[in-house]
């Protein structure tokens, strides 16, 4: 974890750490496939 991202979980607290789990920080594919295996749990 990065040091803005800890200020970041201090500041505004879960709904930060919900945000960092829909959102993919650098690895684009890992992102898309988050995204794919969201969406059939739906």
């Amino acid at each position: 974890m990065i040091e803005e991202e800890r200020g970041n979980i201090e500041k505004f607290g879960d709904a930060y750490r919900d945000y960092m789990k829909r959102v993919p920080r650098i690895n684009l594919i890992a992102g898309i496939i988050r995204q794919i295996h969201s969406k059939r749990e739906k």
